[in-house]
């Protein structure tokens, strides 16, 4: 992690460890939901990035994903309110492991100011 002091830029890396459909019992919804994940992975296994920008939206939300083929990377922009954590908008959003999550409250965890800038790479 990269904090600055002369700029509100955090530059988290967050390391995630796969589920295996064998770690949980057979025709479980944990089991089919690790299926899709490593499903999913193996189709696009690029490094994601994403913006996260502290404004005066009413909600949390994010745009969709862009990939760029030439460097096999995704980014998108992820809007969060001022004045919610970056967990609480994290997980509003959807789509973020529990120790994603629970990284993002350790690395920032005291409530957005307004024009905040983050950089998140998973």
């Amino acid at each position: 992690m990269y904090v600055s002091a002369h700029s509100r830029w955090l530059h988290c890396v967050l390391q995630v460890l796969p589920m295996k459909p064998g770690d949980f019992p057979l025709h479980s919804n944990r089991s089919r939901a690790a299926a899709r994940t490593l499903l999913a992975e193996k189709q696009s296994d690029c490094e994601r990035r994403e913006v996260i920008i502290s404004n005066r939206a009413d909600s949390p939300s994010a745009t969709r994903w862009h990939l760029d083929v030439q460097t096999h990377s995704a980014v998108r922009v992820v809007s969060i309110p001022y004045g919610m954590t970056l967990e609480q908008g994290l997980r509003v959003i959807g789509g973020f492991s529990e120790k994603e999550l629970s990284h993002a409250a350790e690395c920032c965890p005291e409530p957005l100011q307004l024009g905040t800038t983050l950089m998140m790479q998973r």
